[in-house]
């Protein structure tokens, strides 16, 4: 199964589940508006994607700086059950938040199902004004599975990715729920920190098949501590000058053609994306990869 069927199966599901609960989404995960017009620009694509008489869309954008991956100043932090060093280029500090465990019921909609668990905003961000906003979540997982079984699968999964470390990566068992499927995986990478390891790579959800674009993509990385207790996830917004500012800017010039041909599309933009200098991300890669190693994750005590 391609990652193309895989989506539209993910988007299925999720639209039934949700008709089928009378829900609406979550506040901090609205529907993105619908595609009702062409937009007479074109989109990037690979050589006769679009409609011939339609005008080019210029190629991924090279960066020609490719400046040595270093890491900024890194402070320390302590909070609940997360320490780890934020460098000053990714965020100026972190702001924790213990979130009461909510269960399972017919009044609350499956992606707001979770046990107490721990989510830290990073504060003073590089980045502002994206969908996703910069945070780690630390999810005690033996709990959140009597909660929700599903969860033990995701992680059991998890685990073998990170025992195998395949590189062939269609998708990565991903927390938080959301009411939203992956459409785009890049750049993945093993890490390991300091009582555990993860993955970390690029990526965009939707509800939706549109362009990858820099309001959008996030880096993520999911991983698990090495007793299996706890599961670390990171939603961290980044930009890249060779992306799309938003997903409407611009449409593609034939949506239907480009929804026929959105794997093609997809796997264009992720091997442009992995020739590229990790510092030439916003914020840097590199430094993401750093703050990822330094955690140490469970109860700190005071």
């Amino acid at each position: 199964m391609n990652r193309m069927t895989k989506f539209t199966l993910l988007f299925i599901v999720t639209l039934f589940t949700g008709m089928a609960c009378g829900l609406s989404a979550p506040a901090h995960l609205p529907e993105l508006p619908p595609i009702t017009v062409p937009n007479p620009t074109t989109l990037v694509g690979p050589p006769g994607f679009f409609d011939e008489t339609a005008t080019p869309f210029p190629a991924l954008v090279p960066v020609t700086d490719t400046p040595t991956s270093s890491v900024s100043v890194a402070p320390e932090y302590s909070f609940s059950w997360l320490r780890l060093q934020i460098p000053t280029g990714v965020a100026g500090g972190g702001l924790s938040n213990v979130i009461p465990g909510v269960n399972p019921s017919q009044d609350v909609a499956p992606w707001e199902v979770a046990p107490l668990h721990e989510e830290v905003a990073l504060t003073g961000y590089a980045l502002s004004g994206t969908f996703h906003e910069a945070r780690i979540y630390i999810y005690p997982v033996h709990e959140f599975t009597a909660m929700e079984p599903t969860v033990g699968e995701r992680a059991a999964e998890l685990q073998i990715l990170l025992q195998n470390k395949s590189a062939d990566l269609d998708s990565v068992p991903f927390l938080p729920f959301w009411n939203a499927g992956q459409v785009f995986l890049a750049m993945p990478v093993y890490l390991e920190f300091q009582n555990g390891s993860g993955i970390r790579y690029l990526t965009q959800y939707g509800q939706s098949t549109v362009p990858i674009n820099n309001h959008g993509l996030f880096y993520s990385f999911q991983g698990l501590t090495t007793d299996g207790s706890y599961w670390v996830s990171a939603v961290l917004p980044v930009n890249h000058p060779s992306i799309q500012p938003t997903y409407d800017n611009p449409l593609p010039a034939d949506m239907e053609q480009f929804m026929a041909d959105y794997e093609a599309y997809t796997d264009m933009i992720r091997a442009g994306l992995e020739g590229q200098p990790l510092d030439s991300f916003s914020p840097s890669v590199a430094e993401l990869d750093a703050m990822m190693q330094s955690m140490l994750i469970g109860p700190l005590g005071p």
